[in-house]
Order: structure tokens, then sequence, then C-alpha cells
């Protein structure tokens, strides 16, 4: 378990783990030039894989895997209503007043006016952006944890079956299951108000031109 931190400089001596193509990797580097000047012992830099998301780490946070890790304060405080073992410091900021940012490839100037235009339209201060952000930043109630017991059994419970059709039709039956899982959080009892049924949520009408 990780120890209770005041401040950033109680990250001394501490294991941090985080990606190494971040740019929470390079914020405790200079963190730890502060901390060396002041005497103290650095942070613990553990570098994990980069293919890892920062909602892994905080799973593996959770999970009491990892002590601490770093990541983007609105990520970390939506995942905290799916995960209840993480302690959230919003506080202590390596790194404030970043701006986040899309990287395009170069010579793509018609993306790159449309997403121009596009963020122009529907940013943060809009009707659109507004309500963007309170349904997905503000109210995390949305969000679960598809490692909680009742998903887990439910997975159990199904995961045969994507395995059956996943191998018939060279599907990754993880990716049927997680298709499931977010139209329907694996329950086959599920019926949506405009008629879509079962675990993948199939219309009727869909269901008898597929035969199924």
């Amino acid at each position: 378990s990780a120890p209770k931190l005041n401040g950033l400089a109680d990250l001394s001596g501490q294991k941090v783990f985080v990606r190494p193509s971040s740019s929470h990797f390079e914020s405790l580097r200079k963190l730890n030039m502060d901390l060396r000047a002041a005497g103290k012992e650095p942070a613990e830099i553990v570098e994990l894989d980069d293919s890892l998301e920062s909602s892994d780490l905080l799973e593996m946070v959770n999970a009491d895997l990892i002590p601490i890790t770093i990541a983007d304060n609105h990520v970390a405080e939506m995942w905290s209503g799916a995960l209840p073992e993480i302690q959230v410091y919003s506080k202590l900021q390596l790194n404030a007043g970043q701006n986040l940012a899309w990287a395009l490839r170069k010579n793509s100037p018609q993306l790159k006016e449309f997403l121009d235009a596009f963020i122009t339209k529907n940013k943060v201060g809009t009707t659109f952006g507004n309500i963007m952000v309170k349904r997905y930043f503000t109210n995390n109630k949305w969000i679960t944890n598809p490692n909680a017991s009742a998903e887990r059994k439910r997975f159990e419970d199904t995961v045969a079956l994507f395995k059956k059709y996943g191998e018939k039709y060279d599907f990754d039956y993880l990716l049927l299951a997680a298709q499931g899982f977010q139209e329907s959080k694996l329950d086959q009892s599920l019926r949506s108000r405009v008629g879509a049924i079962g675990v993948m949520q199939l219309m009727p009408k869909t269901g008898e031109s597929m035969q199924v």
C-alpha cells in the first residue's frame, strides 16, 4: 500500500510507476532534480510497458499491484468512481497548466482544418462542450469496473460462447467479449427501449435478416 502524500516532497524515496513515453516521466525526472537539490532522496522511477494506458496503471494501483502512478487529473478523477481502492491527490500537481493536444501526420491540411473547426465549435464553454464535460467528467457513475464480481461472473458465464464463435469466424474472442460488455454488460436478458435484445443488443429485424 502507498503512503499518505501531503506534498510532492513525500515522493522522495518512493517507487513511482510510469510509462517512459508519457509526459509524466519527464515531469518526475524534473522533480527528482529538485529533490536532489534540496538534499532529499529522489523518487525511484519504475518504467512500465508503453502499451499500457493510464486506466491500466490505475487498475494496477487499485489491485495493490503497484503503489503509486501519475495520471492526468481528469482521468484519475473519472476512474476513481469505478476503482474504490485508489486515492487521488488532485492538489499534487507535477506539471500544472499544460494543454492537451492532438498530434497529426504532417501534410494533412484537410484533417487539421476539420479538427480545428470541430474543436472551435464544440470546445468547453460551448453548449455541446459543457454537456460532454458534465456527462463524462463531472459525473463518473457511467463508468464501471469490469473486474467487479458481478461483471466477472457474467464474463465467465459467456466466455465459452465467445471462444466458440470467435474461432469459427476468426475473431479475437476477447474483442467480441469487450463488444458484448460495451453493449449490455454481458446481460442476455437486457432489452433496450428501441427493442435491441441480448448480450450484443441485436435488433430483431437484423437478427431475422441474418437468420439468428
